[in-house]
């Protein structure tokens, strides 16, 4: 499933389409693994951080996407957003941008619900 931001703040001209991910992939196993598209290249070797109610996740990033550190946080991350209503994604782009997303979290627990019905283990 895909969700992009409601509301983009920063200082850049140009951006391409942000959006997170959460995917299962029935040949490895994997479910509920998030990702996010910057729409831009991150800063080398950055770090893009990620608020859903008091809880804050750090992931790392390669070009212009963003992963948690494996299945332990993705599983963390993917409770937050279902007990969660929103979400604030911070990142710095490889021009040194500062930039804020922030994502709507209604409806996900009934997405979610959705892709692992189509696409059981």
């Amino acid at each position: 499933m895909a969700s992009a931001p409601k509301k983009q703040v920063g200082d850049y001209a140009k951006r391409d389409p942000a959006f997170v991910l959460v995917t299962n992939d029935p040949t490895s196993g994997g479910r509920g693994e998030v990702s996010f598209v910057a729409g831009y290249a991150y800063k080398k070797d950055s770090t893009v951080s990620v608020a859903i109610g008091a809880q804050t996740f750090e992931l790392f990033t390669d070009a212009d996407k963003a992963w948690t550190q494996g299945p332990e946080d993705d599983r963390a991350m993917v409770a937050a957003m279902v007990n969660g209503a929103g979400m604030v994604v911070k990142g710095v782009s490889a021009r040194g941008t500062e930039t804020t997303d922030t994502y709507s979290l209604i409806g996900f627990t009934a997405t979610k619900k959705a892709i692992d019905t189509t696409c059981p283990r």
